[in-house]
C-alpha cells in the first residue's frame, strides 16, 4: 500500500501480526484521503468509525483531521475486526481497548 506519488508509506504485517511501516519520507500526519487510500475504505467510513469507536483524531487549524501512524494502526485493526472478523462496533471498541489502544468512552 502506497501513499502519494512523491513518497511512499508501505504498511505490512510481520510474523507476530504487528504493523510495520517502511517510510521513504517520515511524515508526522496524514490526511484522511491518504489514510483512506492506504487502508482501502472510503473517507466517510473512516469518519464514522472514528465517531463510533470514540477515539480522538487531532485536527489542524482548519478543522481537517490529522492522522498519525498510531491512528492508522487503530483503523487497520478496526477494519480487520469489523470487516473480516465480523465484530460489532461495540465489540471492536472493547477489543481495541483490551489491546491497549486509547479509546474514549462516552458516559451514557
Amino acid at each position: 500500500m502506497v501513499f502519494g506519488a512523491a513518497y511512499s508509506l508501505v504498511v505490512t504485517m510481520d510474523a507476530m501480526n504487528k504493523i510495520v511501516y517502511n517510510d521513504t519520507i517520515d511524515k508526522l500526519y496524514y490526511t484522511i484521503s491518504e489514510v483512506s487510500k492506504e487502508i482501502g475504505v472510503k473517507d466517510s467510513k473512516i469518519r464514522f468509525w472514528c465517531e463510533k469507536l470514540l477515539f480522538s483524531i487531532k485536527r489542524d487549524r482548519k478543522g481537517n483531521r490529522q492522522f498519525t501512524k498510531g491512528d492508522i494502526d487503530v483503523l487497520i485493526i478496526a477494519k480487520h475486526l469489523i470487516q473480516e472478523k465480523r465484530f460489532t462496533l461495540e465489540g471492536a471498541r472493547i477489543e481495541l481497548k483490551n489491546r491497549g489502544f486509547k479509546i474514549y468512552y462516552s458516559v451514557v
